[in-house]
């Protein structure tokens, strides 16, 4: 994989968002080891063996809820938008449905590799539009592993670029986005 040079702020944000995400995946790593311990391990009466291997399967959910392994390894790519997705969600929990809607949006990116990444972005707001309507297809986009937004580096009309933190939309030569403050240049 390409490694990208991340402006400083954007690394330091990537790493503090691992290592919340890694302390909350130890705190419910215990707590699925104390459950285990006191429900299977007392309360059934298993066999050293049996126990053994219930708490590594049980204990292995936590690796897959926080996805441990996807922050093991560097997922950054650059790519081509080839398909583009939205679906709207209304909310039916009163006044703030008629204010605040729910999108959906999906991005279909091939790489020069050839393979297939599917992005998912979600946003809330009251615009009136998905936050995928940023994306065309075409735009070349890069994704940086612990960001959720993939960030637009070239398209043929480029009159704006996105936050690969927040996702927000920039005018082209701006050092910091308007929304968060981080940094915008990525090479």
């Amino acid at each position: 994989m390409k490694k990208f040079d991340l402006p400083t702020d954007v690394k330091k944000y990537i790493t503090n968002r691992r290592i919340k995400t890694f302390i909350c995946f130890l705190i419910t790593e215990i707590i699925f080891f104390v459950i285990t311990y006191l429900i299977i391990g007392r309360l059934a009466k298993w066999d050293m063996n049996n126990f053994i291997f219930t708490l590594c399967v049980i204990d292995a959910i936590p690796l897959f809820i926080y996805q441990i392994p996807n922050m093991i390894f560097d997922r950054s790519y650059k790519g081509e938008i080839i398909k583009i997705s939205y679906k709207e969600e209304n909310s039916d929990s009163g006044m703030r449905s008629s204010i605040f809607k729910r999108y959906r949006t999906n991005l279909l990116v091939k790489t020069k590799q050839d393979k297939l990444y599917n992005i998912k972005l979600e946003s809330l707001n009251t615009t009136g539009g998905p936050n995928g309507q940023i994306y065309k297809e075409g735009d070349t986009v890069v994704h940086i592993a612990g960001t959720d937004f993939p960030k637009i580096v070239k398209r043929h009309d480029m009159e704006f670029t996105t936050c690969v933190v927040c996702g927000s939309k920039n005018n082209v030569g701006e050092e910091k986005c308007d929304y968060c403050n981080h940094s915008l240049s990525i090479k």
